[in-house]
């Protein structure tokens, strides 16, 4: 059985971003350190938007994360949210089923785009420029020059 929101004539990039959070295919720490090179274990996967120190998993950025823009989205929405002493999985499953799937979409999807405070793009930057003053020190005058025109040219 489908779910609700791939029934429906939602806009495709709602649809999306509900599938990438079903699918665990979001941006949040919970995924993005799985899945790293460097892998943290669970419970080191603290949310770097806010300073509760707690694991930035679905439940922590969709329903208590006191970033401004996701309290602002929140406020927003007309959605139902269900109170903290309720259990994690049924608390998450509330506010997924609830009627205005068109509201979670957008709720989510808006979720979704808020920035890291630190851009995965920058560190991937940071990593290559680091690897550059490695190899550096090991070559000679004329290698370091094909090492960084070398990656340009294949741009």
């Amino acid at each position: 059985m489908l779910p609700l929101y791939l029934c429906l004539d939602i806009p495709s990039n709602l649809s999306r971003a509900l599938s990438c959070l079903r699918l665990s295919g979001h941006n949040f720490l919970v995924q993005i350190m799985r899945h790293d090179r460097n892998r943290r274990p669970y419970e080191l996967r603290i949310c770097d938007r806010c300073d509760w120190h707690t694991i930035q998993d679905e439940e922590h950025i969709l329903l208590n994360c006191p970033h401004e823009h996701l309290v602002r989205l929140r406020t927003q929405q007309q959605l139902i949210f269900p109170p903290q002493f309720e259990d994690g999985p049924a608390r998450l499953r509330t506010f997924m089923n609830q009627p205005d799937i068109f509201g979670v979409a957008s709720f989510v999807a808006g979720v979704c785009e808020v920035p890291s405070p630190v851009p995965l793009i920058f560190l991937a930057f940071f990593g290559l420029l680091q690897a550059f003053f490695q190899a550096s020190a090991q070559m000679p005058t004329r290698g370091i020059y094909s090492f960084v025109t070398l990656p340009c040219l294949m741009l």
